[in-house]
């Protein structure tokens, strides 16, 4: 029986999984190790979908269901984070965000989650007209055809050298250099994350899970087993928020899960699956994609999502 490959990263609340102490029955599923290399395994899903079922950036399965790319999306949302901290602009000329009105903002891929949530911060908490913004791209997309609005140019480099150089004055990345006028938007960035999470009630969300279709059509109740076996694999780490306990080592753990686990302000569950839980931030989601001209319009949640 030729066997289904599974992309997916080992996580606190996913390890279970890979290791098998969460079982996932029914189905011939072959993990796959895609350690170091999640970027790769995004793009052979989204242009090739080499993957049976896949971890992926949740902006690139919007728009691989927008341009009809013949995968469903599962609500396991197994990454969240907020992006605040990796916007940088070049202090001599912006001294707050209101002047990034007008302005060259350099980002790696206009599509990416990473740069949907970073401009959804400056138009949601700074009043920046992302309209009036030139965007500069240095890389590729993860799916090929996507979509971009005006103002977009693609100009390959290297963005700390663009900023640095003025030729822009933003960046949507974490800054590496050591020029003393690159600063970051939001010094104060916890307060800046906390100040999101208490108008909008969510840590943003970035991987999703998807199932390309002609494996749900072969296996029909593999949505619902995956579901639930996430679910199942989630508890471990729950009891471990529970009581206070470290996490064991899987990376860099508020990359993954966008929290201090300690902090009273933010949910016991650092990453909560299913739709109902979930209305809120996937709805804003979906409108700043579609406002960002990454998808076409009219798509709501339900229409994107499986039901679960």
């Amino acid at each position: 029986m030729e066997r289904i490959p599974f992309a997916l990263s080992n996580y606190a609340h996913t390890q279970p999984l890979i290791s098998g102490s969460v079982p996932i029955g029914g189905a011939p599923l072959e993990f796959c190790n895609i350690e170091g290399q999640l970027i790769a395994t995004f793009r052979r899903m989204a242009r090739e979908q080499r993957y049976g079922i896949s971890e992926l950036g949740v902006s690139t399965a919007l728009i691989a269901r927008d341009l009809g790319v013949p995968f469903s999306l599962l609500p396991v949302f197994v990454t969240r984070r907020f992006d605040h901290e990796a916007i940088y602009v070049n202090g001599e000329r912006i001294r707050s965000a209101e002047q990034l009105n007008g302005r060259r903002i350099g980002v790696r891929s206009y599509t990416v989650t990473d740069a949907v949530w970073s401009r959804a911060v400056l138009s949601e908490s700074c009043g920046v007209d992302l309209k009036s913004i030139s965007w500069v791209v240095t890389g590729d997309e993860h799916i090929e055809g996507s979509r971009f609005p005006a103002g977009v140019e693609f100009l390959p480099g290297d963005l700390d050298s663009m900023i640095e150089g003025g030729v822009v004055d933003a960046i949507l990345h974490p800054y590496r250099g050591s020029d003393p006028r690159i600063l970051p938007l939001f010094p104060g960035v916890r307060s800046a994350e906390e100040s999101w999470y208490s108008s909008h009630g969510y840590v943003p969300i970035h991987h999703v899970i998807v199932i390309r279709d002609d494996v749900l059509l072969e296996y029909p109740w593999l949505s619902s087993t995956l579901f639930d076996a996430f679910s199942n694999a989630k508890a471990h780490l729950l009891e471990i928020i529970r009581e206070g306990k470290d996490l064991p080592d899987y990376g860099d753990n508020r990359h993954i899960y966008g929290v201090n686990f300690a902090s009273e302000l933010f949910a016991a569950d650092p990453v909560p699956y299913g739709m109902a839980i979930n209305r809120r931030a996937l709805e804003d989601l979906v409108r700043f994609a579609s406002e960002q001209e990454i998808i076409s319009d009219g798509w709501q949640p339900e229409d994107l999502f499986l039901d679960f």
